[in-house]
């Protein structure tokens, strides 16, 4: 029976950790997406090789940003349900969800504009570099 015990305290203990490592990943992953956004919009400064760079980094990023923050996605339909009971909550949804789209509109289309990095699927349509700076 104390090995029962023994190992549910590990089980406990070890996702204490992972949830306090996480809390501490958090804030720094957000920090840096937020600074390569800065980047990216000073398209004249860094240059189109920079500028298709910090956007592939800032895609990663954005994975590790959803992974960190795997329980929205679990408790979808309870926040959806539970964020229409005030005008706030029902704001950051629709951010949130209008966020996630923008952020797979900017990856589809950059590299289905790109220059240098996915050059092999360049298509240089004027309409589809135009929902790029738009997103």
């Amino acid at each position: 029976f104390d090995i029962i015990i023994d190992f549910v305290s590990l089980k406990f203990s070890t996702q204490y950790k992972i949830c306090i490592m996480k809390n501490r990943i958090k804030p720094i992953v957000d920090f840096v997406m937020y600074a390569g956004f800065i980047l990216c919009m000073g398209y004249p400064l860094t240059g189109n090789l920079w500028h298709e760079y910090i956007g592939i980094f800032m895609f990663i990023l954005f994975i590790i940003h959803l992974i960190l923050n795997d329980h929205w996605f679990r408790h979808f339909g309870k926040i959806a349900q539970n964020s229409f009971s005030n005008i706030r909550s029902a704001l950051l949804f629709l951010t949130d969800i209008l966020l996630f789209f923008d952020m797979i509109a900017l990856a589809i289309t950059s590299v289905l504009i790109s220059k240098n990095v996915f050059s092999f699927a360049g298509l240089q349509a004027g309409y589809i570099h135009l929902v790029h700076i738009w997103a």
